[in-house]
């Protein structure tokens, strides 16, 4: 679907002239970043390289790798191959290593922001292979189109989830259950819904894994 066909269809669905055209684009791009959010779409990712710093428990990955997202770290491999654990925050990384001080191997790393912390140090600077996600690309022009996500699913994606979002908005102060943000989050993002767009954007992520199986012959 191209922009204004999006635009087009929310319009029509929240019915509320106070949302022009440049907030509606707004609220559909925030739904492509939210839907990116939740699946990583394969269009998406990325592999990069950080570089440690001498003396120093953290790197900035954006001075090397200027399309990382924030916090969106999904694997790192040392210069030799290993497998470093990543854990979850840099408090919990200083929970096991308490001076993040000590020099070494890196064993273990943590994403805060677009810092990259590891440990332990090491005593000369290492190459880091990441992997990791961008956000998609934002919608501007009429014409464009969402290329991360399969066109059978845009119109429950970013359709319905724009409206979810207006909808919320608007149902905000309302002394009711919602009914009209509530549908549409059923049918955009609902995890309960089998037939939702986000539910159904996960099988399809899911059969573009390819699987290979392999023989061995024995002689």
């Amino acid at each position: 679907m191209k922009l204004k066909e999006i635009r087009t269809e929310v319009d029509i669905l929240i019915d509320d002239d106070s949302y022009d055209s440049i907030a509606v684009d707004g609220y559909i791009n925030q739904a492509l970043a939210y839907t990116a959010g939740l699946i990583d779409l394969p269009s998406l990712k990325r592999i990069g390289t950080v570089t440690t710093v001498v003396d120093q428990a953290y790197a900035n990955i954006l001075d090397e790798v200027s399309d990382f997202s924030v916090s969106r770290l999904k694997r790192v491999k040392t210069s030799d191959g290993g497998s470093p654990d990543v854990y979850a925050s840099v408090w919990a990384l200083m929970d096991n290593y308490p001076t993040m001080e000590e020099a070494g191997d890196v064993e273990a790393v943590a994403v805060e922001g677009n810092r990259l912390w590891y440990q332990k140090v090491p005593e000369a600077a290492e190459t880091l292979v990441i992997g990791y996600m961008i956000e998609p690309s934002r919608l501007t022009l009429d014409d464009d189109e969402p290329e991360d996500i399969p066109e059978h699913l845009q119109r429950a994606l970013l359709v319905h989830g724009t409206a979810w979002m207006i909808m919320d908005q608007k149902e905000e102060n309302v002394d009711s259950q919602k009914f009209n943000t509530k549908s549409h989050f059923w049918l955009a993002f609902h995890e309960d819904n089998r037939s939702s767009g986000l539910c159904q954007l996960r099988a399809w992520v899911s059969r573009c894994r390819k699987n290979y199986s392999y023989g061995i012959w024995r002689y």
